[in-house]
């Protein structure tokens, strides 16, 4: 079992166990003895409800918020366990903002691009595994960005320098 796996099933134990320790009027006494029974329809409670949850529909949520949504259910539908969580813009429109192709080398059979300051050859992964190098040519790097089928094509920049 992995370190993260042991924290996640701790965590659970410990929200199970103070659950049980609070509906049984241990940390809360108040409920043990005053016969309020969950869904019984306190009206303060309902209406401390309907409050909250008018007041979380009428919010919307700003961009940065829907971007790191939109990378959990991404990653997380697929593997909750997930080590690394991206949240960088996907899909190739966004790839000139969010990768730079700034040189390219070619040492015998290899060859190694210069993709955001870092050197790689094709196969690699990046360190975040944000992406991984298909294949460099003097003109242009293919990336594959992670957990997407599409291509990213990146042309060499002409100026790198500012």
């Amino acid at each position: 079992m992995t370190r993260r796996e042991k924290v996640i099933l701790a965590a659970t134990a410990l929200t199970a166990a103070g659950a049980a320790l609070y509906t049984s009027g241990i940390l809360n006494p108040g409920t043990a003895s005053s016969g309020i029974e969950p869904g019984s329809g306190n009206s303060v409670q309902t209406g401390q409800l309907a409050q909250i949850t008018t007041r979380f529909q009428e919010t919307a949520l700003d961009e940065w918020h829907t971007t790191v949504l939109k990378a959990r259910e991404l990653e997380w539908g697929a593997n909750p366990f997930a080590r690394e969580l991206s949240l960088r813009p996907s899909g190739p429109a966004m790839a000139a903002e969010t990768y730079r192709y700034t040189g390219f080398l070619r040492i015998g059979d290899a060859r190694i691009g210069i993709i955001n300051g870092q050197e790689y050859a094709p196969g690699m992964w990046s360190e975040d595994r944000a992406f991984r190098v298909i294949s460099l040519t003097p003109r242009e790097a293919r990336l594959a960005q992670n957990n997407s089928s599409e291509e990213i094509r990146l042309e060499m920049e002409k100026d790198p320098l500012p």
